[in-house]
């Protein structure tokens, strides 16, 4: 009978899929709010994030963090020009996905 050999186990390579999206959602001027999605993938995608098809990666307006495939894009206080379509793209060496969703930002 043949034994195999203890081998590490092949890593399955996966392109990046949302399994949690954004989702649209709606804040008042003035308050702190969260877009938030997760990701998989192997190996694990970076992500970037865009708010109308500009990234918005190395802003300062926002808090992002990306952390075991969850990307969280936080607003400390909402202004009426974060109203806006704010996207999430992952990336790895197998392919891209994209979610987007819509903020609505309520006068107070």
């Amino acid at each position: 009978m043949f034994t195999k050999t203890e081998a590490e186990p092949e890593e399955q390579l996966s392109p990046p899929i949302f399994t949690k999206r954004l989702e649209p959602g709606t804040s008042q001027e003035g308050s702190a709010f969260q877009m938030e999605c997760k990701v998989e993938g192997n190996p694990l995608p970076t992500v970037q994030w865009f708010k109308n098809d500009v990234c918005i990666d190395n802003s300062a307006d926002y808090a992002i963090t990306y952390n075991n495939g969850e990307a969280v894009l936080r607003f400390e206080e909402v202004f009426l020009e974060d109203q806006a379509e704010y996207c999430c793209k992952a990336t790895n060496k197998l392919g891209v996905d994209v979610c987007s969703a819509k903020l609505t930002v309520e006068r107070k």
